[in-house]
């Protein structure tokens, strides 16, 4: 609610009178009494969904050394699972079928956790909390674009749609740790680090000069 009376008290009185911010009021708290459920974990929300290229290996789950690898480009997981051997090695989509390329080199990426970097403390039962209110304000704004949700964590900024994968994959982890790792040599972005016994979880940051030039976006602070 916080987060909708700073959107409100941030319009002039020509771009919203007083019944639309009540009518817009009482649709959040219509919402906030049936919070959304966070989506159940599904390995092929992890992929791609650009669909210019049918044999864009990104579309696929990759299977390698007892591991399953997923990645859409912004996040990637990797984790142990048992699998029959005969997909070993092959990229495989959502319908079963083996997508005929070489799988992208997600391990250049993925960074080293040096003995001098220290965990990250992350909530992530409110971290929850904050991709359901910003999906909540999605419904009451009418927002359209699903990479216009941004969730603010640390001083660094994430799309929404990314951080529910990450919460998910979180739960999946065994003894997680999260880092922040930067993305190049000016410490800034930080992409968001996790990792466990069984696997490694990477969420890449947005650049924040991208959000703050710009006021398409709706932002929940963690």
């Amino acid at each position: 609610m916080e987060t909708l009376k700073k959107i409100c008290s941030g319009l002039r009185n020509d771009e919203i009178t007083w019944y639309q911010a009540s009518e817009m009021l009482e649709s959040y708290i219509r919402l906030h009494s049936s919070m959304p459920n966070l989506s159940k974990f599904n390995w092929f929300k992890y992929v791609s969904l650009d669909r210019f290229s049918i044999n864009n290996p990104l579309h696929g789950v990759f299977f390698e050394n007892g591991y399953k690898i997923a990645c859409n480009g912004y996040v990637i997981l990797k984790l142990k699972n048992s699998y029959s051997k005969d997909v070993e090695g092959k990229i495989i989509d959502k319908n079963g079928a083996i997508i005929d390329s070489k799988y992208v080199n997600y391990k250049s990426v993925l960074p080293i956790i040096n003995k001098n970097d220290k965990e990250v403390l992350i909530d992530i039962k409110i971290l929850k909390n904050k991709v359901r209110e910003s999906k909540m304000n999605k419904k009451v704004l009418q927002i359209k674009d699903k990479n216009e949700l941004i969730i603010k964590i640390h001083n660094q900024y994430y799309i929404t749609n990314h951080v529910e994968l990450m919460v998910n994959a979180y739960d999946k982890i065994k003894n997680p740790k999260i880092y922040f790792k930067s993305q190049d040599f000016n410490d800034e972005p930080k992409n968001i680090f996790i990792v466990g016994d069984n696997g490694v979880f990477l969420l890449m940051s947005m650049f924040k000069e991208t959000i703050l030039e710009s006021s398409d976006y709706n932002i929940v602070e963690y």
